[in-house]
């Protein structure tokens, strides 16, 4: 009883870590991917772009707080101030709120883009109060020499 205890016990260790090992580190705990995210950037993304072929982009939500989103960013990386003229404007006249990370440093071909509310672009602005997590990974990373 006792040795499958112990058996049991390694196997889930070794199950827990090889999913540690394939889970993105730089991933917001909770965030997850949305079908109102995913059904967004479809009618705004029609057309291909030439950004496409160097980063590839992946769009989170939580409805955690801007705020704490922000914090755990500020642990991996330095926030980047965003321009106020760059900030999205919200149908109400307000504006989101935005904050940028260099995950690893600017070389390291990840960005992190932090917004709150979500803004859809496609058709009517339609706004969602989640906190939207942008990752942008180059696609060719530098190599370290």
């Amino acid at each position: 009883m006792f040795g499958t205890r112990i058996v049991a016990t390694a196997i889930l260790w070794v199950v827990s870590c090889a999913a540690a090992l394939g889970a993105d580190p730089q991933l917001y705990p909770g965030a997850k991917t949305d079908a109102w995210v995913k059904g967004c950037l479809a009618g705004v993304k029609k057309v291909p772009i030439a950004a496409d072929k160097l980063l590839s982009t992946s769009y989170y939500v939580t409805t955690d707080p801007f705020d704490r989103v922000v914090e755990f960013y500020e642990k991996l990386a330095k926030p980047r101030p965003v321009p106020s003229e760059t900030l999205q404007k919200l149908p109400n006249g307000a504006t989101a709120q935005m904050t940028k990370f260099f995950v690893g440093g600017p070389v390291s071909g990840e960005l992190v883009v932090v917004q709150r509310p979500a803004v859809c672009m496609s058709g009517a602005k339609e706004v969602r109060d989640v906190t939207l997590i942008e990752v942008h990974r180059n696609k060719k990373r530098p190599t370290k020499k």
